[in-house]
């Protein structure tokens, strides 16, 4: 299971497959790949012929009636499948919205269940300084628009989705009056809450400081998984491109 997001940039895979189905054939191979890894792993003195041709993986189908439900699907259907996307790889090498250097980097994924130490890293990327002028901003915001982290909240009684069943939080202290931001609140605005549209997405830039990588953190694979996703948020509003999310 994993948070799925996509910079909406037209170009000309876009031109030659419709959006959704796009996203699907990205998604099955990433499966296919993945699993053809894992088997190889596993079962070492088997040729990658014969595990393509014979193993299977469970994936997500949804019926006519929209209901999603698991199957499962020969590896060998999965990349058969998928195989238009190898003649359209070419036009991804110079295009700037790929942010994941490789095929199809307008697409990317963060692996569910979220970490705790996710949720702090995330924290502690907003300014110290309670009078910098985006965390104003954003305390502004999280104010007005009540947003509270209750789509985020809804969700932490199901470990394969979140690690902590309490989110993190932040204070920043005054003289006569304190701030407080919990991860589940942050969470709410960049995964929760929708797709992120061009406009919303510079917002979000500037609010949360999406630009300071914080690259002398050590990250774990979730962390960089979700550094990656910040850099596609701060991509898509330079681009006046949607971000689309799947949580």
């Amino acid at each position: 299971m994993s948070l799925e997001y996509t910079i909406q940039l037209p170009c000309e895979v876009r031109r030659q497959l419709p959006e959704m189905q796009l996203q699907s054939m990205i998604k099955h191979r990433n499966t296919a790949m993945f699993a053809i890894n894992v088997f190889r792993e596993a079962e070492p003195t088997v040729d990658v012929e014969t595990l393509i041709r014979e193993r299977q993986v469970t994936i997500a189908v949804r019926s006519p009636e929209g209901v999603s439900q698991e199957a499962a699907v020969p590896i060998a259907a999965l990349l058969s499948a998928t195989a238009p996307l190898k003649n359209l790889e070419q036009y991804c090498k110079h295009c700037p919205a790929n942010v994941g250097g490789q095929p199809f980097g307008c697409y990317g994924k963060v692996n569910y269940p979220i970490e705790q130490a996710t949720e702090d890293w995330l924290l502690a990327r907003l300014p110290a300084n309670a009078k910098d002028p985006g965390l104003v901003m954003l305390f502004r915001m999280i104010d007005d628009l009540k947003i509270d982290g209750a789509p985020t909240d809804s969700l932490r009684n199901r470990p394969e989705i979140f690690a902590s069943s309490t989110a993190s939080e932040r204070i920043w202290k005054g003289l006569f009056s304190s701030k407080r931001i919990n991860s589940s609140q942050i969470m709410h605005m960049l995964m929760f809450g929708g797709h992120i549209g061009a406009e919303q997405a510079r917002l979000y830039t500037h609010l949360l400081n999406l630009r300071t990588d914080h690259s002398d953190v050590v990250a774990s694979k979730g962390i960089s998984q979700f550094k990656a996703f910040l850099r596609a948020c701060v991509k898509a509003g330079s681009l006046n491109a949607n971000l689309l999310i799947d949580s």
